[in-house]
């Protein structure tokens, strides 16, 4: 699931993987390219969406509390785009999770 330009949320068997964009540069004949580089796992989306949050705050330099605040609208503005099937799916797998260590 892409959110934005450069964030990706993939999984696996057992996370959620929070992937970040990487322009490599050209270099010995090689054009420019994307890649995609793993920052987080997670056991939920929801925490992976919130570590967005917190790298953009970082990210700022936290100057001022416009610039804080304008990194929080960001990640706001990629939440609301995540489909709510997404977020109901992790709602699930979390209660899967939950049952399988209970029982």
């Amino acid at each position: 699931m892409k959110l934005g330009k450069d964030w990706q949320i993939t999984t696996d068997s057992m996370n959620i993987i929070l992937k970040r964009r990487r322009r490599v540069p050209a270099k010995g004949g090689k054009p420019a390219h994307d890649r995609w580089i793993n920052v987080g796992y997670y056991g939920n989306l929801r925490a992976a969406l919130n570590d967005i949050l917190d790298k953009k705050i970082i990210a700022s330099g936290i100057k001022d509390l416009q610039t804080v605040l304008k990194a929080i609208e960001e990640v706001r503005s990629l939440i609301k785009k995540v489909p709510e099937k997404a977020l109901d799916e992790d709602r699930r797998g979390l209660k899967k999770k939950a049952g399988a260590q209970h029982g």
